[in-house]
């Protein structure tokens, strides 16, 4: 499960929602480094510290995915937090991407019903 972002910009997109959190305009993610990318977790409640999602930066668009971890996430926390980033996108940062879309590969059997 992954958001792609299409931007002209994707560096400046990056750079413009690390600025926003952390200078507290949103309260309820933090930012860390990882190997060089950017990498955004949930910093209050229930759901702080649980999942990591990766912020890649490709020529014309960026890839917001999860960090791989210890921990095995299920399609509900993935679809929490992914969630929660595509509303911040919506509202915070609507004017530095041209289209955004949710991707998921099903990796189960799919059932046909009559």
């Amino acid at each position: 499960m992954q958001i792609d972002v299409k931007t002209l910009e994707p560096h400046l997109l990056v750079i413009e929602i690390v600025y926003a959190i952390e200078n507290g305009y949103i309260k309820t993610w933090k930012t860390t480094a990882n190997n060089g990318n950017v990498v955004l977790t949930k910093s209050t409640g229930f759901w702080k510290n649980y999942a990591f999602v990766r912020l890649i930066e490709l020529d014309d668009r960026l890839l917001i995915t999860f960090e791989n971890t210890e921990r095995m996430l299920n399609d509900k926390v993935k679809g929490i937090y992914l969630s929660e980033i595509t509303e911040i996108l919506l509202v915070h940062f609507n004017e530095y991407f041209i289209t955004m879309e949710t991707k998921y590969l099903n990796h189960k059997k799919l059932v046909m019903r009559n």
